[in-house]
């Protein structure tokens, strides 16, 4: 039997309470609660204004949607698309103007604190049984170091088309809300073929997410070992890109490279530690209209 069949079995062994609290903690974690919390976990200082930017996204109907549009599993399928679940933890800021940051910031740490208490202190996650073999995408600034300790929550796939897309994906926001075209002149991008252990702690976002990434989260902190030289890459680009001219490549056109690192996951044996939500005090540009500090 798969691992992943392994890991339907065992929620669907789980008490119906439990499934619909991690239902739920799924259906959050893939929605901006994943930046939330791992900046938590990370210790990391969240920059306030795209703070603000995602408060403003409560009053953009086609943004909505994703709080309550239908959703996808592999796991329970009447359990992710209800009433229940297709509820925003924001519902009481809809058609509400002004929002207040210090509000919104204060629901956020409600439902952290509500993911926290389901995926780790709950102990509702999933113990491998045999060794998995995952991919994880990621895109760094040009020349930086990387680094191979994973803290926090770690998504990672088992499919490296879905890795590849994640390492070639600008995560930023221009004001107009247009999304960043990848820059070979920007960025390094690198996939890790990544073998986790028996007992490593994950939770399977098909559970009830946003869309398919054949997406698992590692609970388990620790280290990638790397086991073998690093390979450079090759995909076929799917997205507008600027090339190391600085020229703009169409989508379909031309190859975009990535260093591949093969290694192996050693667990430390610790687990996230839920502590304070820090956010930044740069202002650095026009705060929306339907947000008040």
């Amino acid at each position: 039997m798969s691992e992943i069949k392994k890991m339907k079995k065992w929620f669907h062994k789980l008490q119906p309470r439990d499934q619909i609290k991690l239902t739920i903690a799924c259906r959050w974690y893939s929605y901006h609660f994943d930046t939330y919390i791992n900046s938590i976990y990370r210790k990391k200082m969240y920059p306030r204004m795209k703070l603000i930017r995602q408060a403003s996204l409560l009053h953009d109907e086609e943004n909505h949607l994703f709080w309550i549009g239908p959703l996808y599993t592999t796991f329970k399928k009447k359990l992710c698309n209800t009433k229940l679940i297709n509820k925003s933890p924001f519902d009481k800021f809809i058609d509400k103007v002004p929002i207040l940051l210090s509000e919104y910031i204060r629901e956020i740490k409600r439902w952290t604190i509500y993911i926290d208490r389901v995926f780790i202190k709950s102990q509702l996650y999933y113990k491998l049984k045999s060794p998995m073999i995952v991919y994880r995408g990621l895109i760094i600034p040009k020349n930086s170091k990387l680094s191979l300790y994973m803290t926090g929550i770690t998504s990672v796939s088992t499919n490296i088309d879905n890795a590849q897309e994640f390492a070639f994906t600008v995560y930023e926001n221009y004001d107009n809300g247009d999304s960043v075209l990848y820059s070979e002149l920007k960025y390094d991008s690198y996939v890790i073929e990544l073998e986790l252990p028996i007992n490593t702690l994950v939770i399977p976002m098909n559970i009830c997410t946003i869309q398919e990434e054949n997406e698992l989260i590692i609970i388990s902190q620790g280290i990638c070992l790397q086991t073998s030289s690093i390979t450079t890459e090759q995909v076929t680009n799917w997205n507008p890109y600027f090339n190391l001219d600085g020229e703009l490549t169409n989508k379909n056109e031309g190859m975009l490279s990535y260093k591949k690192i093969n290694a192996t996951f050693i667990p430390d044996g610790s687990l996230p530690e839920y502590t304070k939500f820090n956010i930044s005090n740069i202002m650095d540009n026009v705060i929306d209209d339907y947000i008040t500090l």
